[in-house]
C-alpha cells in the first residue's frame, strides 16, 4: 500500500500573474475589460496579476477568454540541501550564498 498522495493532474504555471498581464495588454484590455469579460471582479484580476493564485476554475476561465495556458502539469518535485553553520539555525542569507555559490 502506497502512503504517497497521488500528484494533482495540472498546476497553476509558476509565471501565471505574466502571462495573464502579458497576455490582456496585448489585446488592449484594461483590468476591468478582462474582469467583466469572465465575469468577476476588478479586484480578483489585480490579484491574480499581483501574484496571488486563482481557483482552477478561474484559471480555466482566464485561459479560455485570453486564450493563454495557466494551468501545466506538475514539475517533478527538486529537494535542495543547504548547509547550515551548526549552533544556529538557517537565516536567509544562508540560503542566498548557498543558491548563488551553485548557480558558478
Amino acid at each position: 500500500m502506497s502512503t504517497k498522495s497521488p500528484k494533482p493532474e495540472k498546476e497553476i504555471a509558476p509565471d501565471f500573474h505574466l502571462r495573464v498581464r502579458k497576455s490582456r495588454e496585448s489585446r488592449g484590455w484594461e483590468q476591468r475589460e478582462l474582469a467583466k469579460r469572465i465575469n468577476v471582479r476588478l479586484n480578483d484580476i489585480q490579484k491574480i496579476e499581483g501574484g496571488i493564485v486563482p481557483s482552477d476554475s478561474l484559471a480555466l476561465k482566464i485561459e479560455k477568454a485570453l486564450g493563454i495556458i495557466l494551468l501545466v502539469e506538475p514539475e517533478e518535485d527538486h529537494e535542495r540541501s543547504v548547509n547550515v553553520p551548526s549552533g544556529r539555525g538557517l537565516t536567509i542569507g544562508d540560503a542566498l550564498d548557498e543558491f548563488l555559490s551553485k548557480g558558478e
